[in-house]
């Protein structure tokens, strides 16, 4: 792998093991489910899973994961006029090269699997705390007035509220729709 993330071949064989993932998990418990099966099923050696996704857990939710949009986050700060609320909603920026239909499948797992959930809440802790800070910065800039500490609280507040706000069960079928689908732990 490069520095600018697997290439060709690399992000088939990525590929390959997040479809055998969620496929064992179709008709398995995934506590039930080894890395060994979803090698199997892939037709990857472990060595070569373990070059790509560090837990069993990953292969299940996906490499890639949200990210804050920078832009839309420097737009937010500066910009008086943006509400904190629906502002916040537009700070997760999902991976382009999501599936749709496999965002779905990885989100009624999730669902299910208390393991999964807590993994998930894991990796995306940062872009939690990201998102936390952006709106903690806005409301500064707004209210320059208020303790340290209240921006926080009100921040910590404004971010698990947007991310309430998103759709996450019965979404239409694009992008920005099933935005919630991952930020629903922020």
């Amino acid at each position: 792998m490069s520095a600018r993330g697997p290439n060709v071949r690399g992000r088939a064989t990525i590929a390959a093991i997040e479809r055998a993932a969620l496929t064992l998990a179709d008709s398995s418990v995934v506590d039930q489910i080894n890395v060994a099966a979803i090698c199997e099923l892939a037709q990857v050696s472990e060595r070569v899973f373990f070059n790509h996704f560090p837990t069993k857990e990953d292969a299940f939710l996906g490499r890639e994961i949200p990210t804050v949009d920078e832009d839309w986050a420097i737009e937010y700060i500066n910009d008086e006029t943006i509400p904190l609320l629906t502002g916040a909603t537009r700070l997760v920026r999902l991976p382009s090269s999501i599936d749709l239909d496999v965002l779905e499948r990885r989100r009624e797992l999730v669902a299910r699997n208390a393991g999964l959930l807590a993994r998930a809440h894991e990796r995306l802790s940062p872009v939690r705390a990201a998102c936390v800070d952006v709106v903690r910065q806005a409301i500064q800039q707004r209210r320059p007035r208020l303790t340290a500490d209240n921006a926080e609280s009100v921040a910590r507040v404004v971010a698990a509220a947007a991310a309430e706000m998103l759709p996450v069960a019965g979404a239409p079928a694009d992008i920005e729709s099933l935005r919630g689908v991952w930020t629903i732990m922020l």
